[in-house]
């Protein structure tokens, strides 16, 4: 078997063990061989790795109006087994023009369990976390018993808590239509999922997955992801973090950089992908106090990034898009 990106590469063992140091998305190809000759199969994205700290750091809101593609690397995950997918659509959104969607009024059989999973969110720094989403749903009869789950990971998905329930009538927004439902802005319900609690305060990586059982049910949809707690950083720091700018953002040549330190501080400002490679070093330094500014970019394609800064015992990241 051949094992691209991984460690070995290669293994004709029978239950191989294979080692990836890179956050990413691997495929897999089987050869099998005998005396009338060989013949290969591979396995597109059939692994999935991800970073052990969440790309996003907290407070966070995404609205899904610059996310890029979904699914995408290890960011965002979509398991569709039949019918369709959740996917990202301009039909209807709560904010913005975009929101994931799941359409169920046709295409999509009784039975169906349909997921997406979001990046991982850090929260190593926070206490009394909270997450709440906007939703979108419409029972297509009053005896529905379509399902929406959601479920909270601190391991990358290897176990996964559920989180909130709703189901029939009590998922619905927009009560009972027959018609395939493009919700209004009145028929948008805020939803909390319960993540305030030891289990995931001061986790270094909390994902969520989104599941839907779909039992003659209209479309779904989700919007406004937001992810809230308090930062247990200490005074200055939380000084630092209100004056930091990055901007523009999404930003189509550079972007620039922006803060101001009330006192000497030592400081590291890197840029990262989404696997977290480390593709420009901005600053690594003993800084003065006072206004700081700086620029990069410059040299990097379109696509997300991260700029994490690090400040004595700060750890921070900002989310930037380079459109080019």
């Amino acid at each position: 078997m051949d094992f691209p990106g991984g460690t070995p590469s290669t293994s004709t063992d029978q239950n191989p063990v294979i080692q990836y140091n890179t956050p990413g998305i691997y495929d897999v190809t089987l050869t099998v061989s005998n005396g009338g000759g060989s013949d290969a199969v591979s396995a597109s994205g059939i692994i999935i790795v991800s970073p052990a700290t969440g790309s996003y750091s907290v407070p966070f809101t995404e609205d899904f109006e610059n996310t890029g593609p979904i699914p995408s690397s290890y960011n965002w995950i979509v398991e569709n087994p039949t019918g369709n997918p959740w996917a990202l659509s301009t039909a209807a959104a709560y904010s913005g023009v975009n929101a994931m969607r799941l359409i169920n009024h046709s295409g999509n059989p009784n039975g169906t369990t349909d997921e997406f999973v979001t990046p991982g969110f850090d929260l190593t720094y926070i206490i009394n976390a909270n997450m709440t989403f906007r939703l979108a749903f419409a029972a297509r009869s009053s005896s529905s018993t379509d399902q929406l789950k959601v479920f909270a990971s601190t391991d990358c998905g290897e176990q996964w808590n559920i989180r909130y329930t709703k189901s029939g009538l009590s998922l619905s927004t927009a009560g009972i239509l027959s018609a395939s439902f493009i919700p209004t802005a009145a028929q948008w319900r805020l939803e909390n999922v319960a993540i305030n609690g030891a289990a995931y305060n001061h986790q270094p990586i909390v994902r969520f997955k989104f599941q839907y059982n779909q039992n003659t049910g209209n479309n779904i949809y989700i919007d406004d992801i937001n992810v809230t707690g308090t930062s247990t950083v200490g005074i200055k720091d939380v000084e630092f973090l209100a004056t930091v700018s990055v901007y523009p953002n999404p930003a189509s040549d550079i972007s620039n950089i922006d803060f101001s330190l009330s006192e000497s501080t030592n400081m590291v400002i890197e840029v990262t992908d989404l696997a977290g490679r480390v593709v420009e070093t901005v600053e690594q330094s003993k800084l003065s106090a006072g206004a700081h500014h700086y620029t990069f970019g410059a040299d990097l394609n379109a696509g997300i990034y991260f700029v994490r800064f690090k400040a004595d015992a700060n750890d921070f990241t900002r989310k930037v898009i380079f459109t080019r």
